[in-house]
């Protein structure tokens, strides 16, 4: 059997990025994410319920 586990966590980011981001920091309390990272979230717009897909390790903090 396999199942699907999802959390729900808002943030106050306007970014989708910045958000995934903000919720990688705050509940994984880790530097940044790499490819072996479980660090692909999805972020809605509540107002537009609109969805993408965020991998972190496609996205790479600047400086980093």
């Amino acid at each position: 059997m396999a199942l699907r586990v999802t959390w729900i966590i808002d943030s106050d980011e306007d970014d989708p990025v910045e958000a995934a981001r903000q919720v990688w920091r705050e509940n994984f309390n880790r530097g940044e994410p790499g490819p072996e990272d479980a660090c692909v979230f999805e972020v809605t717009d509540p107002q537009t319920g609109t969805t993408i897909t965020v991998d972190l390790s496609e996205h790479p903090e600047e400086g980093s």
